[in-house]
């Protein structure tokens, strides 16, 4: 009986894919931080270099974006926490790259709220409106 809970187990994990995509972030994130600065007013915030930044923001807006698309294109049971999930392993990895909680409580973490989830719903929105318009064969 524990080997069939087990590998019912792993099967829900597999088809997670919100989890997998968190853990990925996460990876990802914490291997190389994106400190985010909202309110600057001196260069090189919490050290950082801000020509690096302005990449590795693209591309964890380009993440964020189409992964949000995808799940909303993909028939996916419960895709609304794969936004969600980017959103918050993003907040979770900002100590890393040096950002203080305190300025994470009152400048960055809205900041990356106030702009990642109208971004992730509307990416959703959009890969469900594509699917939508997709024939599908049968």
């Amino acid at each position: 009986m524990g080997a069939l809970t087990t590998r019912r187990l792993t099967g829900r994990v597999w088809m997670s894919l919100s989890l997998w995509i968190f853990v990925l972030t996460v990876l990802a994130l914490a291997i190389h931080p994106i400190p985010e600065c909202a309110v600057c007013e001196f260069p090189h915030a919490w050290g950082r270099n801000d020509a690096a930044y302005t990449r590795d923001s693209r591309l964890i807006a380009a993440w964020l974006i189409l992964t949000s698309m995808l799940a909303g294109f993909w028939d996916i049971k419960r895709n609304w926490p794969v936004p969600a999930a980017i959103l918050v392993a993003h907040l979770l990895t900002q100590p890393i790259g040096g950002v203080p909680w305190w300025s994470l409580w009152k400048n960055e973490g809205p900041m990356i709220l106030l702009l990642g989830i109208p971004t992730g719903a509307a990416s959703l929105m959009v890969g469900y409106l594509i699917r939508l318009g997709v024939p599908r064969k049968r």
